[in-house]
């Protein structure tokens, strides 16, 4: 919808700020019920007789006992954990004081969702973090990135795209920067799709169009690997498999569809396209994008470098689990990560920030992971993001025509004038 001077439209103005909105509402709301300080659930025989005390885990003895300060009287209480156990497992039998009081005691014939534990909130789980295992995080999750320019880089070249690698490097890392930096402003697809439309002058919608299908293949390789380890283990993935194979059925019914010519005649898709917003570019794009139905090989090979690049980056956020010893098995992350940063994608909020914690802390809640935990390992994952983008930041300087805000909005919101 656009102003009668060709210009966006109030509510194009307002997309922004509402995106924006949802963000600081959602990440407000987590940080409500999302535990920043240390708790221990104590339950009694029965639910009226159930304590929580906050406060610091400020000590840990051996595998079976920590030591907790109390928020507001500042006691120091000694936590005598289940054998076996630890922060990991965090079940406990018996708060002590310093002087050997008893405080609590574990009831006996507890049901399983009622055993008295420690819940470690977010300040704890990333201050007591293996800096270590963070460190070998950020060089996956660095990897996998590179990867994804090499990727682009050969989707470029395979149509005919000339462009170095250097130049890919710099406009991927500077859709990085606008995603994770700037978000709200503009998207880092939008700002590459300008730069790399205005490199190649005569083939703009080829190269566009190499932009969307980078992040379509990405999406889709991404969904692969989850779609692959499900069935090692389905029992324990069941929550998230029907949201997996949901977006693998969507995303086959729609390549079935767009490349069927009978389907495409059937339900008259051209007329369709001529009546959606921007039908020019998309009409343009629509007929190059269908060209990729007699290139099988390249969009496979393209499929399993995507494959690599999740498989990397979601290495990375195992390592960030194991540095925060999250009790669950490596296989996990292999399922749930991939449902996370598809929501993540969703162009529901600036860098999916709120909504993707929601979905963080939902799916690996069904691993039996804490919400701070979950929240804490997507607060890691974004802070590797953020340092990463920051290279984007200085490939951004480095361009001796930069891309104005005002030529982005004009590509955003007018394309067909750039065909």
């Amino acid at each position: 919808m656009k102003t009668a001077a060709g210009g966006p439209s109030a509510f194009q103005r307002w997309i922004p700020v509402i995106k924006i909105g949802v963000a600081v509402g959602l990440i407000g709301f987590l940080l409500w019920i999302v535990p920043i300080r240390d708790h221990l659930i104590l339950p009694g025989a029965v639910p009226a007789e159930d304590r929580m005390l906050s406060g610091s885990v400020i000590d840990r003895e051996g595998a079976g006992r920590l030591t907790f300060e109390t928020a507001g009287d500042g006691r120091v209480l000694i936590v005598e954990l289940d054998a076996g156990g630890g922060l990991k497992d965090d079940r406990i039998a018996r708060v002590v004081t310093t002087d050997g009081d008893s405080i609590y005691v574990a009831p006996l014939n507890l049901k399983p969702a009622r055993q008295p534990r420690v819940e470690l909130g977010i300040l704890t789980v990333i201050r007591t973090a293996n800096r270590l295992f963070l460190l070998l995080a950020l060089v996956l999750l660095f990897l996998g990135s590179l990867l994804a320019t090499l990727r682009w880089h050969l989707l470029l070249r395979a149509d005919n795209l000339a462009s170095s690698f250097r130049r890919t490097f710099d406009l991927t890392f500077i859709g990085l920067f606008f995603n994770n930096l700037m978000p709200g402003l503009t998207g880092g697809d939008v700002v590459k799709a300008v730069y790399i439309a205005r490199d190649h002058p005569r083939q703009k919608t080829e190269a566009i169009l190499t932009v969307l299908l980078d992040r379509i293949l990405g999406l889709t390789g991404l969904a692969l690997v989850a779609g692959l380890t499900i069935p090692l283990y389905p029992s324990a993935f069941a929550a998230v498999a029907p949201w997996i194979y949901g977006v693998l059925l969507v995303e086959a019914a729609f390549c079935c569809v767009f490349f069927s010519r009978r389907i495409r005649r059937a339900i008259r898709l051209d007329a369709l396209l001529g009546r959606l917003p921007l039908s020019g570019l998309v009409k343009k794009i629509d007929q190059a994008a269908f060209l990729y139905r007699f290139r099988a090989r390249l969009v496979a090979w393209n499929l399993i470098m995507s494959m690599g690049v999740h498989l990397l980056i979601i290495s990375g956020i195992g390592m960030s689990g194991l540095g925060m010893e999250l009790d669950v098995p490596f296989l996990s992350y292999y399922a749930i990560v991939p449902i996370t940063l598809i929501v993540m994608a969703l162009p529901i909020a600036p860098s999916g920030w709120g909504v993707g914690e929601m979905a963080v802390i939902y799916f690996w809640g069904t691993q039996g992971v804490s919400s701070g935990q979950a929240f804490a390992l997507a607060l890691i994952y974004r802070m590797c993001q953020l340092i990463i983008s920051l290279i984007g930041g200085i490939c951004l300087i480095s361009q001796k025509d930069r891309v104005s805000r005002g030529e982005v909005e004009e590509f955003a919101h007018e394309a067909d004038r750039l065909v």
